[in-house]
């Protein structure tokens, strides 16, 4: 009786020791991105700007709030508007050719923090907020 009421025991303890890991994961998993929209709004609170480097006319249909434009074409001309070298920048397309184009280019002209954030649909899928014209 007493190895019967042990094992018993010990499938309990491994069936309650599943549940609580296969919740956590799920947890874990759910929580991500709101974990990275958080660091990111954190760095532009603190002063990192969210730059979108698509055309005006991609801007003004709809863009992420609170982010800026200056398109690729001005920052190929070396036109870099109000960024500065010594900001973190976080910089998005339509698609992450842009984007990547840009940081390309600027990282090269010394602005060292630049993240790419590929395209609006991927600060979207973070939940960050678009504004849509």
């Amino acid at each position: 009786m007493k190895k019967f009421t042990l094992a018993l025991i010990a499938i309990t303890i491994i069936a309650v020791g599943f549940i609580v890991v296969s919740s956590n994961d799920t947890t874990d998993n759910n929580s991500t991105p709101n974990a990275e929209l958080t660091t990111i709004q954190n760095d532009l609170d603190a002063g990192a700007v969210l730059v979108d480097v698509r055309t005006p006319a991609e801007f003004a249909q709809s863009h992420a709030v609170s982010a800026i434009n200056v398109p690729l074409q001005n920052i190929q001309q070396g036109d870099y508007g109000s960024l500065q070298p010594d900001q973190k920048l976080y910089i998005y397309c339509r698609s992450g050719n842009r984007s990547a184009q840009a940081i390309s280019i600027l990282n090269q002209n010394g602005y060292n923090d630049t993240i790419d954030l590929v395209s609006l649909t991927q600060w979207q899928s973070l939940g960050g907020d678009v504004t849509s014209n």
